[in-house]
């Protein structure tokens, strides 16, 4: 779980392009950025242990789910069920993708070696922060009130 399975800060996303649950394409220039990435797989437990912290994170930090891409990969021998459920958690913050494992074209695009996956994003989707546990991420919330804060303090 070392950084070097992660696109390393400063690294640019290359393009992608694939289909939504909802039926809608999803590309880069389709999402508001700077924004939150997640790779995920039906069949690991330590993505299913995230999955609650990284809704929250999200949540936390004020993102809209057009600002948010969650990838959900899911193998031959995944359960129906375990799958449905985590797409349908995803599907309150995020744009939620459903890839086959291995091959995914937005895995691909961000190097997706191993589970979990998160990243934060800035808006040419540019790598800020990267990190295979939710509670590695930079503190995206304390950020946004701070920079609140020094706007209403300007005024």
């Amino acid at each position: 779980q070392g950084g070097e399975k992660l696109l390393a800060v400063g690294t640019v996303v290359p393009e992608f392009s694939a289909r939504a649950i909802d039926g809608t394409t999803v590309d880069r220039r389709g999402l508001r950025s700077p924004g939150a990435v997640a790779l995920m797989a039906v069949d690991c437990p330590h993505c299913r242990t995230n999955l609650p912290e990284f809704i929250a994170h999200v949540r936390g930090a004020g993102y809209s789910s057009e600002q948010v891409l969650a990838v959900v990969g899911v193998g031959a021998d995944s359960e129906d069920v375990a799958a449905g459920e985590m797409l349908d958690s995803l599907a309150s913050v995020a744009i939620v993708v459903r890839e086959t494992i291995p091959g995914g074209e937005v895995a691909k695009a961000f190097g997706a070696r191993a589970y979990p996956c998160f990243y934060l994003v800035d808006a040419d989707w540019t790598v800020t922060a990267g990190a295979h546990a939710v509670r590695r991420l930079p503190n995206t919330a304390a950020r946004a009130a701070a920079a609140t804060a020094a706007r209403t303090v300007g005024r």
